[in-house]
């Protein structure tokens, strides 16, 4: 006992301090901020996402997702919910969600690993006019309609390999006498950046075509039965082409 009591009096101090950084780490670890999470959502999504109004701490908090374009444009898309874990093989595992309780509101699994940022089981839906300010072409032609943006597996990082689709529902444009034009969807190559666009079922404006971010050309065939009403739309569209179809240029 006697040993005890020398070995805390020659070593209080040493011991104090210790204890005093041991809770000093734990409490700064149980509570880093959420501007950490923020700040990888913006590196990793190349400056094109970012978290505002954030609550919480980095583990489990609340934020709003917000879209960022060129000429410091934005658009906010969804307040958010997350739960971040660590491992070893999965360096940092987060889980964004809509709803606490519902546990299908589940927007993506992302975790970040050696090979880079994995996304997992992409959910996230959108109406179009939230995103109007980031794209022109939404706005010139005043479109409307609900975004459903979606990817099984998602790879970034030394190499970049999945897919995502968007599923453009009851498309309207201010600019057309007859809506809804239609329902497509596209399919965005992360590998090689490809872009596929095919109308689905039939519809007032059937849409098709091939290319990428930088060059992407559609082939629109109308409706011959809503063609007369359509005319004066299509034309400041696209150009007339010898079958009847028009085309289009995205970008």
């Amino acid at each position: 006992m006697n040993n005890i009591i020398k070995f805390y009096r020659i070593y209080k101090r040493k011991i104090l301090i210790i204890i005093f950084t041991t809770v000093f780490v734990l409490g700064f670890f149980c509570n880093i901020p959420t501007m950490v999470l923020g700040s990888l959502v913006y590196k990793y999504s190349i400056h094109k996402l970012k978290l505002y109004n954030t609550h919480g701490t980095f583990w489990n908090g609340t934020g709003l997702l917000v879209a960022m374009g060129s000429a410091n444009s934005s658009a906010p898309l969804i307040r958010l919910n997350w739960n971040v874990k660590l491992g070893i093989k999965k360096f940092i595992d987060v889980t964004f969600y809509v709803d606490k309780i519902n546990k299908n509101s589940t927007i993506a699994n992302i975790y970040l690993n050696k090979d880079g940022v994995s996304i997992d089981n992409l959910k996230l839906y959108l109406s179009l006019n939230q995103v109007s300010e980031l794209y022109n072409i939404v706005k010139n032609l005043n479109l409307s309609g609900n975004a459903t943006i979606s990817g099984d597996k998602i790879i970034l990082g030394s190499h970049n390999a999945g897919n995502i689709q968007l599923q453009l529902s009851n498309l309207s444009s201010g600019l057309s006498p007859v809506n809804p034009l239609g329902s497509y969807n596209v399919e965005y190559n992360i590998s090689n950046g490809n872009i596929n666009i095919l109308t689905p079922n039939p519809s007032i404006m059937n849409l098709t075509g091939k290319g990428t971010v930088d060059n992407l050309l559609l082939n629109a065939k109308i409706d011959p039965s809503k063609k007369d009403k359509l005319l004066q739309f299509i034309a400041v569209m696209g150009m007339p082409q010898p079958d009847g179809s028009y085309t289009l240029k995205i970008f």
